[in-house]
């Protein structure tokens, strides 16, 4: 008797830490390679040991090519152990898919969720999986996604769907879907079964869920300042929300390594403030938190997460939280310059090969991908040029040669063409100098027979036109001295004559006076003054001709 209770402690203590022990499931190879279906629901528990049922291993609620993998395995746990999900995904079309941001739709009721909520956010990122093709095996290239959770301690006996929102970037475009995998949990004692509970009604708590949004621009670039706008719904029909309080956040980015770490947030509240509060939310109702951000210059290209925290009041319940996240993609302007041209022969003759070299400087953030140069002169020919990738702060070179076709005016023209991280075609179109001609030097030969002969100058020498447009000068000043000192002569004789008249005429008068002759008549006096002036007038006038 004694062994025997021995031995019962023995296997007590053994399934006490058994029950306690932390379990890690991994993606494992399915016993099958086809996709199993999903269970069934029936009102009924499992039943049986746990494990026991047929257990779903695959069901997508997304698109048809993005997935989970075949290699996952429904596994089993049990109520308070800690657990390591690993989520396969797969991509089934014929395109890369990049930023894959995947965040599973965390509630805080046992009935819906099987995980304690012991964090505000669970959301993973993937950078890359390649396509799918012909004998590719999609399996194999796969992206392991890993989630920690502790199985709530008052969970429900039964299989819980987990559901997981993907956003990422496919063909140039930005898309979303949703993917769910299924666990069996084995409830604490008591705790009843998730299907008895489901179907229970009034026991649900309402929830809060993020129904989309939209951003003011549409487009964001780096650096650039944005409002957003997230609609937010209360999805219960019976029971109101009061005292919501939203806080959006966006994810902090880390850059760097050990003590070069940095930490920083992308977007940040022009306002200071990310909290927004609604008094009260009706059952159905749907409302809109707009906020207004600033996204950082120096952010790279890709989708960054903002998460929704709410927190709130429904009934009698107080403080229920729940956590959404929308993904906002960024945009950078493609900017680059190029170095000096060098032409290896700027003055080109027509059919004679030629260089054009220089670099391109990617000056951007972003990548510059599929870089060409093409000439589109339709005065020379001669092969495109691929640089290939610019990663930002690198140097693309070009290196290619021509032959010019005809005679142009000084320019070459050609054109950089790049693709940016969207997949976006952009073309720059540049010039260069360059002279052609249809002929080169080279055709001027020279003759030794051929003398150079100098012709010889016709007409009288310039010195001597020099000379006679001087002596005219001369003459002319001296012509104008003589007539200027022949008038003043003239003047000055004719003033002298004026007053040897008057003199004659007093002494005349003087001696008449004294003689007292019979005076004239006035008539003759009057003629005799009439001739003096006419004299004097007739010799101005001969003066005046000389001149």
């Amino acid at each position: 008797m004694k062994h025997f209770k021995n031995k019962w402690i023995a296997f007590l203590a053994a399934g006490v830490l058994a029950f306690q022990m932390p379990v890690t499931l991994y993606a494992t190879e399915a016993p099958e390679p086809s996709v199993p279906e999903a269970p069934e629901e029936t009102g009924d528990d499992p039943g049986g040991d746990v494990g026991e049922s047929a257990a779903p291993t695959y069901s997508s609620g997304g698109s048809a090519y993005v997935t989970i993998g075949d290699t996952y395995v429904t596994q089993t746990v049990s109520a308070g152990q800690q657990v390591t999900l690993v989520v396969p995904i797969v991509n089934y079309a014929y395109f890369p898919i990049t930023d894959i941001v995947v965040t599973p739709q965390v509630t805080n009721l046992a009935s819906t969720w099987p995980f304690k909520p012991e964090t505000t956010g669970y959301t993973k990122h993937v950078a890359y999986i390649a396509p799918y093709g012909e004998g590719v095996d999609v399996n194999a290239q796969r992206a392991d996604v890993v989630f920690n959770f502790t199985v709530r301690p008052d969970a429900y006996t039964g299989y819980y769907p987990l559901n997981f929102n993907l956003t990422y970037i496919v063909n140039e475009n930005i898309e979303s879907t949703s993917i769910t995998c299924y666990l069996n949990v084995k409830g604490a004692p008591g705790a009843g079964t998730l299907e008895e509970k489901t179907s229970e009604k009034n026991v649900s708590k309402p929830r809060m869920i993020v129904t989309g949004f939209e951003t003011n621009p549409e487009k964001i670039h780096a650096g650039e300042t944005f409002t957003a706008t997230v609609h937010v719904q209360n999805t219960s029909t019976s029971t109101a929300i009061r005292n919501a309080l939203f806080d959006l956040q966006a994810d902090v980015e880390t850059t760097g390594s050990g003590t070069t770490a940095t930490s920083y947030a992308a977007f940040l509240p022009t306002s200071g403030s990310s909290s927004i509060y609604k008094d009260k939310i009706a059952p159905g109702e749907t409302v809109d938190l707009s906020i207004e951000m600033s996204a950082r210059a120096d952010l790279t290209e890709k989708p960054y997460v903002l998460d929704v925290k709410m927190t709130y009041d429904a009934g009698d319940n107080a403080d229920l939280t729940d956590t959404a996240s929308v993904s906002i993609p960024i945009y950078q302007e493609a900017r680059f310059d190029t170095g000096e041209e060098a032409v290896g022969e700027p003055y080109a003759t027509v059919g004679e090969e030629n260089s054009l070299s220089f670099s391109i400087y990617n000056t951007g953030r972003t990548t510059l991908t599929n870089v060409w140069f093409r000439f589109h002169d339709e005065y020379v020919e001669g092969e495109d040029v691929f640089v290939g990738t610019i990663e930002p702060g690198n140097t693309g070179y070009v290196d290619a040669s021509f032959i010019p076709m005809s005679a142009n005016e000084g320019t070459l023209s050609g054109a950089i063409e790049y693709e940016d991280d969207a997949g976006n075609v952009t073309s720059v179109d540049k010039e260069f100098e360059l002279y052609i001609s249809e002929f080169s030097m080279d055709d001027l030969e020279y003759d030794p027979e051929m003398e150079y002969i100098e012709e010889e100058p016709t007409g009288l020498p310039v010195y001597v036109w020099i000379l006679i447009i001087a002596g005219a000068a001369v003459a002319v000043i001296i012509i104008i001295v003589l007539a200027v000192r022949s008038r003043k002569k003239k003047q000055a004789a004719l003033m002298e004559e004026d007053e040897d008249d008057e003199e004659d005429e007093d002494f005349l008068s003087l001696t008449e006076q004294e003689e007292a002759p019979e005076s004239e008549p006035e008539p003759e006096k009057k003629d005799k003054k009439e001739k003096k002036e006419k004299n004097r007038t007739s010799k101005n006038g001969q003066d005046e001709g000389k001149k």
